[in-house]
């Protein structure tokens, strides 16, 4: 690959790679990433490593995304760091990685499969940010800061005495407004006279006061970082920050706002430059052997394990049932194909393809899926056209045609990386393909939430973060808004999850075998089945 290089480094270069790759769990290996693994590693390693680092960024922002605080967000960071930055001896290999070089290979797989389009490179920024800015936060002790900067050339410096006097004023006026009343006081005291100090800085010997706490503080309080303003757009916006003549006064303590701008910035510039590499030919070259693991990394379902398949001790779902299971069970992807279906005789290809896997995969069987497919397009076509034009694509499906490949179920991120756009298709992801206005409709028609709550999942959608908005949906309408630990990242997660939840079964379970199945088997016989309006 384009980006493993076996050229020599420079010997500084050499000794820098040298110190962060044999660095232990301290986690003093914080990375820009600005040199590239030089290492080889098997092909099994290459997809291991990849999906590790995408569970740990889907951690992460499923963390973000309920709202967790700083202190919660730090023990969050450590346990998954320590699960998922790992990796086996292997036969290639006669030890584990260290966390630095699974940390290092990870990052630089995940720029190859998230370089190919302008929202994979986005998503891989923001969360590639989040967990560069909570390790530089919460694992780099002040010294380690000190040296990432001065190793990264990071061309940040504590402002001098005279550029704090022009702002000091305002300083301590920011101070007071945020509650911090007391380092106020110091920064006021601190200003001019023959006796200030003169050396900026953190590691300023503060001779104007006295007794070596207050000097400590003192010191502190004087650590202010003068930076363009445009390299701290949160701290401006937040307004934490005094502007002056274009620079922005920042305290050290939020110094990672400047690093991680900076790293941003460089990710994603790397970003566009690995998609222009590759476009070059880089894929040819590699069209057998890395490009497929790469390709499939966007897509990459990491959640329980879906069956293709419903298998022997598995629920089986019977064609009468399933009006009542779309409404109540159904993802608002696969109910919104369903009423489709019933409402036009007809669906499209890939409303066929979501639709039919999805139904297989919740128990029905092939004969079942053939009569109830049937029994829909019946009614605009004859059973001639439906047996010549889709009962082969239907048994397809369930592998007893052409390979007889036992196909699984799209999962969420394949669903959303359907091209949708035609009149007449209803697939893909509608958190992503509706407007605001239309799935909020849909969200209290067709989920039953209160449009309040429908305002709630829509707000999580225009953010971009759709399967967090299904998975707040799920919450909203089965868990009575409790926060659930665990992602939807399936729509047939969603579907056992949902179930589970009427029948008071924790959890996503292994498919909806055994006595749970039973008791769904008995409550849905024993009530009227009510179609969904055509």
């Amino acid at each position: 690959m384009a980006w493993v290089s076996t050229a020599r480094k420079p010997s500084s270069a050499l000794a820098l790679e040298s110190s962060i790759l044999h660095q232990n769990a301290s986690s003093s290996f914080l990375s820009m990433y600005s040199n590239l693994p030089s290492s080889d590693i098997a092909l099994e390693e290459f997809e291991s490593l990849a999906v590790n680092r995408l569970r740990l960024l889907k951690a992460l922002e499923h963390a973000k995304s309920k709202g967790r605080r700083d202190d919660e967000l730090k023990s969050t960071l450590k346990t998954l760091m320590d699960r998922h930055m790992t990796a086996d001896a292997s036969a290639e290999r006669e030890s584990a990685m260290t966390m630095a070089q699974c940390d290092d290979f990870g990052h630089h797989i995940l720029r190859i499969a998230y370089s190919r389009n302008e929202e994979l490179r986005k998503w891989l920024v923001t969360h590639e940010t989040l967990l560069f800015k909570l390790r530089f936060r919460h694992t780099l002790s002040p010294s380690e800061r000190e040296r990432f900067l001065a190793t990264n050339e990071l061309p940040y410096e504590p402002c001098s005495n005279a550029e704090l006097d022009d702002v000091r004023d305002d300083l301590v006026q920011l101070l007071e407004s945020t509650g911090k009343k007391e380092e106020a006081a110091i920064l006021r005291a601190s200003g001019g006279g023959a006796g200030a100090a003169t050396t900026p800085g953190p590691s300023a010997a503060a001779t104007t006061t006295p007794g070596s706490a207050s000097a400590s503080r003192y010191a502190a309080a004087r650590a202010y970082y003068k930076v363009p303003f445009e390299e701290v757009p949160d701290l401006v916006a937040s307004r934490a920050v005094v502007l002056h003549r274009g620079n922005a006064y920042v305290p050290s303590e939020s110094l990672v706002s400047l690093v991680a701008g900076r790293f941003r910035a460089r990710l994603a510039k790397a970003l566009v430059m690995t998609n222009r590499a590759l476009a070059a030919g880089v894929w040819a070259d590699e069209a057998g052997r890395v490009a497929p693991i790469a390709a499939g990394l966007a897509l990459r379902y990491l959640g329980p394990a879906i069956e293709g398949e419903v298998g022997a001790n598995s629920q089986q779902m019977r064609v009468q049932d399933l009006p009542k299971a779309a409404t109540e069970h159904f993802p608002l992807c696969m109910l919104t194909l369903f009423q489709a279906l019933r409402r036009d005789a007809h669906l499209r290809h890939g409303g066929r393809m979501q639709l039919s896997l999805f139904l297989k995969a919740i128990g029905l069987r092939m004969e079942d899926a053939l009569a109830f497919w049937k029994g829909e397009f019946t009614r605009k076509i004859t059973a001639e056209d439906f047996d010549k034009r889709y009962a082969y694509n239907l048994r397809h499906n369930y592998g007893k045609e052409g390979k007889r490949t036992d196909y699984t179920p799209y999962s969420c991120q394949k669903c959303l990386a359907q091209t949708v756009g035609a009149v007449g298709e209803y697939h893909g992801c509608p958190y992503r393909t509706l407007g605001s206005a239309q799935l909020k409709e849909s969200l209290v028609e067709n989920m039953k939430l209160t449009p309040m709550q429908a305002k709630q999942v829509a707000e999580k959608a225009q953010q971009g973060h759709y399967q967090l908005a299904c998975g707040r949906a799920l919450e909203l309408r089965r868990f009575g808004g409790e926060e659930l630990e665990e992602n939807v990242m399936h729509p047939n997660q969603y579907f056992e999850m949902s179930r589970k939840s009427e029948l008071g079964v924790e959890g996503g379970g292994d498919g909806g075998g055994g006595a749970a199945a039973a008791a769904m088997e008995v409550e849905v016989a024993a009530q009227p089945v009510t179609p969904i309006a055509r």
